[in-house]
């Protein structure tokens, strides 16, 4: 079940590979030429979008319904199924079910530290909905579904950033083919907001991405992960087993 060994020291050359990689990709997109490759990415597939907003009533509603807040707990339970499945599929070979699930709550506490450290990049990017008056408005066209379609502050896309975090989570913690199949609802259920407006392109592959890569790279390779199945993972585990008591292995 754990892809990646866990270390009780520094693990150098993975983290410093990762950390670069993160780095790389943000330079990019702020740096010449990246920066006018990733603008023409950028506009290109908003537009692209956008304009077929307004050819189609189902099309349009569609984009609308995934866009609407409540939306977010069908991503969240997708990624939350795949982990019942593997639960449900290893309950005899998988040490202890609640160790899993405890995992996962950290992985989640580490989607909250990523989003607030994004919120403290100094970007200042607006939605191409903000930038683009004249840009088709799913809040216009299906008002009824409520839709996020604006953003004052795009970058990164912390929606894409918690999808792909617990995406990774599951590649560390699950196996190979659970990781695809995450990663590939991940990228699924963050196509309504770059569908919307109300995130650019790289506001996700390179603002999400790139956080994403840094969390995971700093938990995994450091002394962190093996701290925390010591000092939170085992503790709560104990206390799901409490409120599920259930199967916990051989």
């Amino acid at each position: 079940m754990n892809n990646i060994p866990i270390s009780h020291t520094w693990r150098p050359i993975p983290l410093i590979v990762a950390t670069g990689c993160s780095f790389l990709l943000f330079c990019s997109w702020w740096f010449e030429p990246g920066r006018a490759l990733w603008m023409r990415a950028d506009n290109a597939f908003f537009w692209a979008f956008n304009q077929s907003l307004g050819g189609n009533e189902t099309w349009a509603w569609f984009w609308a319904i995934t866009n609407n807040r409540l939306f977010d707990l069908v991503a969240a339970g997708f990624l939350a199924g795949v982990i019942l499945v593997f639960i449900l599929r290893t309950r005899k070979t998988q040490p202890d079910w609640a160790v899993t699930l405890a995992r996962f709550v950290i992985i989640l506490l580490l989607t909250l530290i990523m989003v607030q450290l994004g919120k403290t990049i100094p970007i200042d990017r607006p939605s191409p909905t903000t930038i683009y008056p004249e840009a088709l408005r799913l809040s216009e066209l299906v008002p009824e579904a409520s839709p996020k379609d604006i953003s004052g502050d795009s970058f990164p896309g912390d929606h894409g950033l918690v999808l792909f975090i617990v995406a990774g989570g599951i590649w560390i913690y699950l196996s190979p083919a659970y990781g695809i199949v995450a990663t590939l609802g991940a990228l699924f259920f963050v196509l309504p907001r770059l569908a919307s407006g109300a995130h650019w392109l790289s506001d996700e592959l390179v603002g999400a991405v790139m956080l994403g890569i840094l969390g995971l790279s700093w938990y995994v390779f450091t002394p962190a992960r093996s701290l925390a199945e010591r000092k939170l993972v085992i503790p709560l585990a104990g206390k799901i087993r409490g409120l599920l008591p259930g199967r916990t292995g051989e």
